[in-house]
């Protein structure tokens, strides 16, 4: 084994691609500062053109090789340029192979006297001296091929010293806003490591980002909050970068500020330093932490394929520094009664008869012939099943009944007064799946009217057809909405949230297989975006209202009463639809020809 850790990787290279990666690096850093890699299989003998635009417009053509004949692909390669009439002024061939200066004399002749080209020759050796001076900085850009043990790495990067990468660093605290913050700067084009976003599993992770700070770090970037303020490895860290940046003559330190923090209780080096404050606003402070990055001419790779996919699912600019009402899926219940009854049968029912009473009447079933309740049962479902009162409660001032706590009873039968609103207005139950669905020509056109909580009023499609698969596998089947409910307990009041589904059926009402109901339901789902969604949501509380409130219930001490209109909140910023439309086709499509493809290999192979 070669004794020197440069040649030895060298001598091992068996990618082909990584290798002309690596050729491409050295050759700018030593003087071909305008190379235009090209190579790939059908390149015609030349991996890399450079041309010296400011003299006589010399052509240079590189190629390169990890053969061990390395003299016979010289051949072949310098006999391709006249061949395929590429323009040659001087030839440049980089091989990791041992020669001679005899057999190097030789190989100058040859290019010289056959082709009159001016020649250069690296060898291994000549690659080894600049990787280990000039060029050191490639080495932690080439982990594939410079790799453990002769080349450590710490959290997924090599250590080999090399200034290029954004060291960002946190505390668990702070997981949301620092990986929003490194995925928002790779976006950006800028390298970013940031700890939970690394494989650090079996490692220290203080002592791993002491390491890339003074290995890795272009910038350090640690995001300062009341946790980290307090956290003794955190100042620890930041005062290494401090003195690793002094020792480098750079202001290495760029604090994020998270939150509100008491700087008195900082060091004195990072108190100094004027940060990033996200306190504010993350638009902002990604804004003013990008123009400083820009201001340090911070390394960045060229945005490729990856930025573009990348854009397409975050696009920048979402957040605009405007006042936004923002309404959530939850709505407050004004009424609830106070006592919870107990009615007896003398008969159990069956499964069946549960289902059928359960569309006029909300209760909570807790034995077979035993049942709880906020209100009397209609006359009809009393007398059918010879119903009984059996005592009632104070929810609020008893914590269990029938053994069960009490809030949740209430809970349930607050849940299912709604569906008896379903129910009263004419939604279909399917028993299979517990839920209910708005069924054709319900409302005129399928089709709910909608004044939403900002803007003009809409209308929302409740039924619908649409056409799945391609080709021989093309089909149209329908969709239904489905309201589903839950109640949740807010601090002092419940409130009810409603979640939309999708039932799925082909044109003649069948349901289809589960698979095959997925797929179509990620088709709806995957272009339906939040608005798309909570219109339907407010449609559905508005068409279950009577007049501003929903109301089950007669009698005045048993009456639910929900309201039709959502809690909302005032917020600072809002969404910029604009900057959304674009990602939001560009997913769509993307989302309908995976499932399309995954359903087609199914039946496929189910075939």
């Amino acid at each position: 084994m070669a004794a020197d850790p440069l040649v030895y990787c060298l001598e091992q290279v068996t990618d082909y691609d990584q290798f002309e990666r690596l050729a491409h690096d050295i050759m700018a850093l030593d003087g071909y500062r305008k190379i235009e890699p090209l190579g790939g299989s059908k390149d015609k003998g030349r991996d890399a053109l450079h041309s010296d635009k400011n003299g006589d417009a010399k052509a240079t053509i590189f190629a390169y090789s990890v053969r061990e004949d390395w003299r016979k692909k010289l051949g072949e390669d310098s006999e391709k340029i006249p061949k395929h009439g590429h323009p040659c002024n001087k030839f440049v061939f980089l091989c990791t192979a041992h020669f001679s200066a005899t057999e190097r004399d030789a190989a100058h002749a040859f290019i010289e006297e056959t082709y009159g080209w001016e020649f250069e020759l690296y060898g291994l050796e000549r690659l080894r001296l600049l990787l280990a001076t000039t060029c050191k900085e490639v080495v932690a850009n080439h982990p594939q091929i410079f790799c453990q043990p002769f080349f450590p790495a710490v959290g997924g990067l090599s250590i080999s010293p090399r200034f290029d990468h954004l060291v960002l660093d946190h505390l668990d605290a702070d997981n949301t806003i620092a990986q929003w913050l490194a995925r928002r700067l790779t976006l950006a084009g800028f390298r970013v490591w940031c700890r939970n976003l690394a494989p650090l599993a079996g490692t220290s992770a203080n002592e791993s980002i002491k390491t890339l700070i003074k290995t890795r770090a272009f910038r350090y970037l640690p995001v300062l909050s009341p946790a980290s303020v307090d956290s003794p490895d955190s100042a620890a860290r930041r005062t290494l970068a401090h003195a690793t940046g002094e020792s480098r003559n750079t202001a290495l330190v760029l604090p994020i500020y998270a939150g509100p923090v008491a700087t008195q209780r900082l060091e004195a080096e990072t108190k100094r330093l004027e940060g990033i404050h996200f306190e504010n606003g993350w638009a902002d402070g990604l804004k003013n932490l990008l123009s400083a990055l820009e201001a340090a001419q911070c390394p960045k790779d060229a945005v490729g394929p990856t930025n573009f996919v990348l854009e397409t699912f975050m696009p920048a600019n979402v957040l605009v520094n405007q006042p936004e009402t923002l309404a959530a899926n939850i709505f407050p219940v004004s009424t609830l009664p106070k006592y919870l009854k107990g009615w007896d049968s003398k008969q159990s029912l069956t499964q069946d008869e549960v289902a059928e009473a359960r569309l006029v009447w909300a209760f909570r079933k807790v034995a077979a012939n035993r049942f709880i309740s906020f209100c009397e049962p209609p006359s009809d479902l009393k007398g059918k099943f010879d119903l009984s009162f059996a005592g009632c409660s104070n929810w609020s001032k008893m914590v269990t009944m029938d053994g069960i706590r009490t809030r949740d009873i209430a809970k349930e039968l607050l849940r299912r007064s709604l569906d008896v609103a379903c129910a009263s207005k004419g939604l279909v139950y399917w028993a299979e799946r517990d839920f209910f669905y708005f069924p054709q020509k319900l409302v005129p056109r399928d089709w709910l009217p909608v004044r939403p909580v900002e803007g003009k009023d809409r209308h929302v499609g409740v039924v619908g057809e649409r056409t799945f698969g391609v080709g021989k596998n093309k089909s149209r089947y329908r969709y239904y909405l489905a309201p589903t409910f839950s109640a949740i307990w807010n601090t002092d009041c419940y409130g009810i949230v409603l979640r939309p589904r999708i039932h799925i059926t082909n044109l003649q009402g069948q349901t289809l297989t589960p698979r095959g109901a997925l797929s179509r339901r990620k088709d709806i789902g995957g272009m339906w975006w939040n608005d798309d969604w909570f219109l339907r949501i407010q449609a559905v509380m508005q068409f279950l209202s009577d007049g501003d409130k929903i109301v089950v219930g007669s009698l005045p001490n048993e009456k639910v009463v929900v309201e039709r209109l959502p809690r909302t909140w005032q917020v600072a910023v809002s969404i910029n639809d604009a900057a959304v439309r674009d990602a939001k086709s560009a997913r769509d499509e993307i989302a309908q020809r995976e499932d399309i493809e995954e359903e087609a290999t199914d039946e496929s192979a189910s075939s």
